[in-house]
């Protein structure tokens, strides 16, 4: 989903990597699943809102609190419109994004927390 979503140039992407896919989209982009036997058409944004619910629930089940506000990762690579596109799939799963970071940063900010001895971090 990460290269529908918010992707300017949609149906150069589809066309591009269409046929390595294992489900149906149409040029909106929608993806085209099954559901209980019915054929429905979902935003690349509503699915990651799915995955980021299921998250959530993953979370909420380990610390035994409520998850309310993320920071999220995106691909360097990403744009504005891909970025405001996660950010919306986040609002869509009842959460708020407090920052957005690339994939290396968060990398980088891993292997320092990693490197430290901290007493008291979240």
């Amino acid at each position: 989903m990460k290269r529908l979503i918010g992707n300017k140039n949609v149906l150069e992407c589809i066309k591009r990597n269409g046929k390595y896919w294992t489900f149906k989209i149409n040029e909106n982009p929608e993806v085209e699943v099954n559901i209980d036997g019915q054929t429905k058409l979902i935003k690349p944004e509503e699915i990651s809102a799915q995955i980021l619910m299921k998250l959530k629930q993953s979370v909420e089940n380990v610390v035994r609190k409520p998850i309310k506000n993320i920071v999220l990762t995106v691909p360097a690579y990403f744009d504005e419109d891909q970025k405001n596109a996660t950010i919306k799939a986040a609002e869509i799963a009842g959460l708020h994004v407090l920052e957005l970071i690339s994939e290396p940063s968060a990398a980088a900010y891993a292997y320092g927390f990693d490197q430290q001895k901290f007493s008291d971090t979240n």
